[in-house]
């Protein structure tokens, strides 16, 4: 018999999405402000640099840097 979860399916969501935003949170503000854009608005990289005012390759590393950011 498989063991049951100890929380829901929602509340493992709700959790993981409160875990998410702290960590979102503790990123540089030029990492965050990629972040965001891209990640969370869903917007392309294209109309994020625009934007945030810089290139657009700019916003596809500070993306990249902010996975790797630790």
């Amino acid at each position: 018999m498989a063991a049951q979860p100890s929380i829901s399916a929602p509340q493992e969501w709700s959790l993981r999405a409160k875990e998410l935003a702290r960590e979102i949170e503790r990123l540089p503000l030029h990492y965050r402000s990629a972040v965001e854009l891209i990640l969370i608005e869903e917007i392309g990289h294209e109309a994020a640099a625009d934007r945030a005012g810089c290139p657009v390759g700019t916003i596809k590393s500070r993306v990249n840097r902010a996975r790797n950011h630790a």
